[in-house]
Parts: C-alpha cells; sequence; structure tokens
C-alpha cells in the first residue's frame, strides 16, 4: 500500500487521514499520472473515471475490500483459506 493525498501537500493539502486513502502502487501511479480523480465520501473513497471512459463521471468506488468479515466456507477449510 502506498498513502495518497488527494490534495497533494506541496497545494497545501494536509497529512492526515481525512485527505488520504491507501493504494496499491498501479492505482497510486495511475491518479497521479491519468485524468482519473479520487475524493473522499463519508470516510470512504470514491474514484472518477475521465470523461472519455466515462462521460456521465459517476464517482465509483472499490466495493471488493469494504471491512466487512470474511465468510466462512466450510468446504475451503484446510486449503489456506479460513
Amino acid at each position: 500500500c502506498e498513502a495518497h493525498h488527494i490534495i497533494p501537500w506541496q497545494h497545501g493539502g494536509e497529512t492526515n487521514i481525512n485527505n488520504a486513502a491507501l493504494l496499491c502502487s498501479r492505482h497510486h501511479s495511475l491518479l497521479h499520472h491519468t485524468d482519473w480523480s479520487m475524493r473522499l465520501i463519508q470516510g470512504i473513497p470514491f474514484f472518477t473515471a475521465p470523461y472519455l471512459l466515462d462521460p456521465s463521471e459517476t464517482p465509483r468506488r472499490n466495493t471488493f475490500h469494504h471491512g466487512l468479515p470474511r465468510p466462512n466456507y466450510p468446504e475451503l477449510r484446510g486449503q489456506g483459506w479460513n
């Protein structure tokens, strides 16, 4: 994980949880080198694709990692999944 400043510190963005999100290196680089953008909505990171990819520019979030407990799958026990 890499810490991403939503408002860059060189533009006055503070280094705190209200101005940051953890991203993998690939997605951190994507935000810095493309027209993707990110903002927090009620503390949850939402990402907006560039106009050419999504003309509606609808903010979207990662729904795969959402902090809920993992489901219990008994059939996967003993296979490295708990």
